[in-house]
């Protein structure tokens, strides 16, 4: 049997189950919102190799410099960022 209910101000949402284990969650009014929260909570990003092993472009989002998510926590990265948003045709700092 699973038991769910809202949190008087609709933000969260509790569920229980047979195993006798309840869970709070959060709920999000919006992707966005969703969005803003996880980036805030992640300890890091993936680094330019992981990005490219990923089929990524290995150009960070700017986030992951701004939030001084690792690896782009450093000074190198953060003059990278401001030169890029300056209009400037630079090269991402060594890995």
């Amino acid at each position: 049997m699973w038991r769910a209910a809202f949190g008087p101000d609709g933000k969260r949402i509790v569920t229980a189950s047979n195993d006798k284990t309840a869970r709070l969650w959060t709920v999000f009014a919006n992707t966005q919102e969703l969005m803003t929260h996880a980036k805030a909570i992640a300890p890091r990003c993936l680094s330019p190799a992981r990005r490219r092993e990923s089929f990524l472009p290995g150009e960070p989002p700017a986030w992951c410099t701004e939030m001084e998510k690792w690896p782009y926590h450093t000074a190198a990265w953060k003059q990278w960022l401001a030169d890029k948003k300056a209009g400037k045709q630079i090269p991402m700092p060594a890995e």
